[in-house]
């Protein structure tokens, strides 16, 4: 429910006359607020996505008018009103300002002298305060579907009343890492339309509305080109499956969570449940100490040995296991001398008493392998 230019200006672009002249493949950005400025000294005040109102009274000629519509771009703005007619004219708008704001998706605006500007602030300011606080009634809605989701009259009503279907598709995504919502509803508005972002716990979540997996895939992956570009920092995001009620929102939740935990495990940048393979099996397992036994079942022999001895035998078998029985591969990706990994192996099938050449033997083995990386991987959910 991100507030976007296109929205604020569907009522009132007649009432202010005002003209789009470029920058209209930005039309869609979201919009945090309103800001009057006419020094570009002052932009330190500026947090991102503000629409931009300005007289242009210290913008003396089309050079400063142009240094200044980049230094409204280099604080993210949503948009800029030029207020025309006494500082600013036409003739000042340069075919390269034109083109700038065209490139840069700046949508550039202008608004006649005679329109008062406290007259569009108190009408565009009133419209952001007002989805402000559907966003705050939203936001404890969703977050209730998640924590309490037995309680239905705490968030099905609310969310009814602010569009969100009872029985519309839903998936959830965790982002780990980012907590700024409005930067990622920035850059979400220019994909979809039907989403909503909300901060949960130490993330941020993303809630969809029916979203296929292809759109995903490449929002997915435009977000980490994005952040590789603009932002130093990591960040992991995971991917719930879609449900088809509010009802059973926690379940995506709950999967997109495990997912990221996954991620984070693996030291991936993001991971989907559905590709969990057996690990979504595992994610539904209660019986924690029923894996422990079957793991200790199988290795537990061999990594007591390792700890007594200081060995690497399980980092053998397991590299042995994963390239499909192969020495020479094992030695390849152990570093090591494929006659030292032929004694590994021998040993490994003494101290477990074990045929590695059974193809149900070695499943087994594979199994406790990823039973074991579970269970360290609970350790942190």
């Amino acid at each position: 429910m991100a507030l976007i230019l296109k929205e604020i200006l569907k009522k009132s672009r007649e009432q202010y006359q005002l003209t789009l002249i470029a920058g209209s493949a930005g039309i869609n950005n979201y919009v945090s607020w309103i800001y009057i400025t006419e020094d570009i000294n002052n932009t330190d005040f500026l947090r991102g996505n503000e629409l931009i109102i300005t007289t242009g009274m210290l913008l003396k000629n089309e050079e400063t008018l142009f240094h200044f519509i980049k230094t409204m771009h280099s604080h993210n703005c949503s948009g800029i009103i030029l207020n025309i007619g006494k500082y600013i004219h036409k003739p000042d708008i340069s075919q390269s300002i034109l083109l700038y704001c065209d490139n840069k998706k700046i949508p550039l605006f202008l608004m006649p002298w005679e329109i008062h500007i406290s007259d569009v602030m108190q009408d565009y300011c009133l419209q952001i305060s007002r989805q402000l606080q559907k966003n705050d009634i939203v936001t404890l809605a969703f977050q209730s579907a998640i924590s309490s989701p037995d309680d239905k009259n705490h968030y099905i009503p609310a969310l009814i009343q602010n569009g969100f279907e009872l029985n519309g598709t839903y998936r959830i995504v965790i982002i780990y890492g980012l907590f700024n919502i409005t930067r990622i509803r920035s850059f979400l508005t220019s994909y979809v339309k039907s989403f909503f972002v909300f901060p949960y716990e130490t993330n941020c979540i993303i809630v969809f509305q029916t979203i296929d997996n292809i759109l995903l895939q490449k929002i997915i992956s435009d977000f980490f080109i994005l952040l590789q570009k603009r932002i130093q920092s990591t960040t992991t995001i995971g991917i719930g499956n879609e449900v088809t009620s509010l009802t059973s929102l926690h379940t995506s939740y709950r999967q997109a969570d495990f997912a990221l935990h996954y991620a984070l495990f693996y030291q991936k940048s993001y991971s989907t449940f559905n590709q969990l393979g057996i690990f979504q099996i595992f994610s539904q397992f209660t019986n924690i100490q029923l894996l422990e036994s079957m793991y200790k079942q199988q290795l537990g022999k061999l990594e007591e040995y390792d700890k007594k001895n200081h060995s690497e035998y399980m980092e053998t078998l397991r590299y042995y296991i994963t390239n499909n029985g192969s020495i020479q591969k094992t030695a390849q990706c152990s570093a090591t001398h494929r006659n030292t990994i032929n004694y590994r192996i021998q040993k490994i099938k003494s101290i477990l008493e074990i045929d590695l050449s059974s193809i149900e033997n070695l499943f087994q083995l594979f199994l406790a392998f990823y039973i074991k990386d579970y269970l360290n991987l609970k350790k942190d959910l």
